[in-house]
């Protein structure tokens, strides 16, 4: 089980792979880029003790809540971004707590936040 650290609101900005380049637009992880959504950071309690993953759940209204969820790693923030960094990737999300309307943002919550 994973414990919920903290989350707060914002944007999946990149994913690079571990030599740091950008995925194409092709890669599924693309299709998170620029929806506002909950960012949701984990820590490991089991299987992998002290490292953290994060949780991203996009809004979009009238459809099955989708995800994108990281591999456990280091987490790092930094002024308005948190960046994982796995052992193949590099998430960096921008932080932008007014991203979406608080109706929007309770209705997220609602739906996800016990979802790791």
């Amino acid at each position: 089980m994973a414990k919920l650290i903290k989350f707060t609101f914002g944007y999946l900005d990149t994913v690079c792979d571990s030599e740091g380049r950008p995925y194409l637009d092709d890669n599924f992880r693309s299709a998170y880029y620029d929806i506002p959504g909950l960012i949701a950071l984990y820590q490991s309690e089991r299987l992998a003790p002290g490292k953290q993953f994060i949780t991203f759940f996009p809004y979009e209204s009238g459809s099955t809540q989708r995800y994108l969820k990281t591999s456990v790693g280091n987490l790092e923030e930094q002024n308005n971004k948190v960046r994982v960094t796995t052992a193949h990737n590099s998430y960096s999300f921008h932080v932008d707590p007014d991203c979406m309307p608080d109706i929007e943002k309770k209705i997220l919550c609602l739906n996800t936040i016990n979802r790791p």
